[in-house]
């Protein structure tokens, strides 16, 4: 009596050829990750340690003078001139900010 012993397999290079584009497509998407961080890094960086830097980051992203002086303001006859208004900035940034950054 001898036993009869049949060996069934699967080829499963369709399934390697999938995982090798899964793992392909993750290694490119962990290098952008890793490039846009670090390029994020180094802005916030010199947005920290260079003053003009600080000064176009704080201006870019307060309100405009519209926003700030409505018709309100302007019946009161308050209207500010732009070298003013960079100079309450560049007070801002260095005086107030640098105040709360390093306290």
């Amino acid at each position: 009596m001898a036993n009869r012993h049949e060996v069934h397999m699967q080829c499963v290079l369709m399934l390697n050829f999938i995982n090798e584009k899964i793992y392909t497509f993750l290694w490119f998407w962990l290098v952008f990750v890793a490039l846009a961080s670090t390029i994020s890094a180094i802005k916030q960086t010199a947005a920290l340690l260079v003053s003009s830097y600080r000064t176009l980051v704080a201006d870019s992203l307060l309100p405009t003078q519209e926003v700030l002086f409505s018709t309100a303001a302007a019946d009161l006859g308050v209207r500010p001139t732009p070298i003013t208004s960079r100079g309450l900035i560049d007070y801002f940034v260095n005086n107030i900010l640098r105040q709360a950054v390093f306290h």
